[in-house]
């Protein structure tokens, strides 16, 4: 009789997440993409009204990221979106232009640190959504298969990806609050 009541547990949990993932989670991201798509809309429009140049670092590096992200999140997949964001986190050329962009940053019009603030903000948003569940989940598996010494291999290159990921959202909450202390978030 336990074996049955564990069975209708793990039925009623699945269909749960199931309902979560496929319904309410769809509509939070979605609502988090557009405010992605507005936001590389303001960042078009800024350069077309000459208010930024379209040439700089920063107006590319924005682009691109902006992009990067729309096409990651396009068909949601949490571990193709930590891949790609883990992939670009990790490339020294974006990390050395991003610091860059930091410092020059004050040069820059109000309406730039604006959408820049805005940027990690939904970041920051969209993994505090995604991740939720991802670490919950992944996190209980990861501790199961250790403490059965189920395939190490496997083991280890889990925690490394649950552990990169609990990284980079640390890092791109330290970019919204660095953004957000420049005082031009709205």
């Amino acid at each position: 009789m336990i074996y049955f009541n564990i069975f209708i547990l793990s039925l009623c949990l699945w269909a749960s997440m199931y309902s979560y993932h496929k319904y309410i989670n769809g509509a939070l991201l979605n609502a988090k993409l557009f405010r992605l798509f507005a936001l590389r809309d303001k960042l078009t429009i800024l350069a077309m009204e000459g208010k930024i140049n379209e040439n700089s670092k920063e107006y590319q590096m924005l682009l691109y990221s902006i992009n990067h992200y729309l096409n990651a999140t396009k068909n949601f997949e949490i571990l193709i979106f930590l891949k790609k964001f883990i992939e670009v986190e990790n490339s020294p050329k974006i990390k050395k232009e991003m610091e860059e962009i930091k410092l020059s940053i004050e040069e820059h019009s109000v309406e730039l640190k604006r959408i820049l603030c805005e940027y990690f903000d939904i970041l920051d948003s969209i993994l505090t959504v995604q991740m939720r569940l991802f670490v919950g989940v992944f996190g209980f598996i990861l501790s199961a298969l250790d403490t059965l010494k189920i395939s190490l291999d496997v083991v280890n290159k889990g925690i490394e990806l649950f552990s990169k990921s609990l990284s980079l959202m640390k890092r791109v909450k330290e970019n919204r609050d660095y953004f957000k202390s420049l005082n031009h978030c709205t």
